[in-house]
């Protein structure tokens, strides 16, 4: 599996995470972007953002609704495009994986986009595959924290 380093977006789809995310404060927004790979998989394109409901209703946590997933990924498969990104929010937290987050990243191959709301909108993307992550964060050496990759996030008119 090839390690996405960038993640290319429209402005209006950013736009559109954002929204979703401050729409759905207090609670966390949680969602899926479709898109395609280039550079040899380091470079994802995003073409187009599904939100999706959060079945927990909470400010600490998010679930995607199992019928949302299903409906998004027969979409995605119906227009020849993959999952590339998931996105939530921290509606009183920063752009930075939870240990919640960490521990139910299932799909390995996707950029997670984090939307923190603490001090003003922060978007970061990462890559999320080692499981010893979550024993780092769980005993809180957030210094050696070396298995989350930033990804770029570059935000175009028109990301083709």
């Amino acid at each position: 599996m090839i390690v996405p380093k960038r993640m290319l977006i429209a402005k209006e789809d950013y736009r559109e995470i954002v929204r979703d995310c401050i729409d759905a404060s207090p609670y966390e927004a949680c969602g899926l972007i479709s898109g395609y790979r280039v550079d040899s998989g380091l470079t994802v394109v995003a073409n187009r953002v599904y939100p999706a409901r959060n079945l927990d209703g909470s400010a600490t946590s998010y679930r995607v609704s199992p019928e949302d997933q299903i409906r998004i990924m027969l979409d995605m498969e119906n227009e020849g495009f993959e999952l590339v990104g998931i996105y939530h929010s921290h509606p009183d937290g920063r752009a930075y994986p939870s240990l919640t987050d960490v521990e139910q990243a299932f799909y390995p191959e996707a950029v997670y986009l984090i939307v923190g709301m603490k001090d003003g909108i922060e978007v970061r993307g990462y890559h999320i595959e080692n499981p010893r992550l979550a024993e780092v964060l769980r005993n809180k050496t957030r210094s050696r924290l070396r298995s989350v990759v930033d990804v770029e996030i570059l935000v175009k008119d028109d990301p083709a």
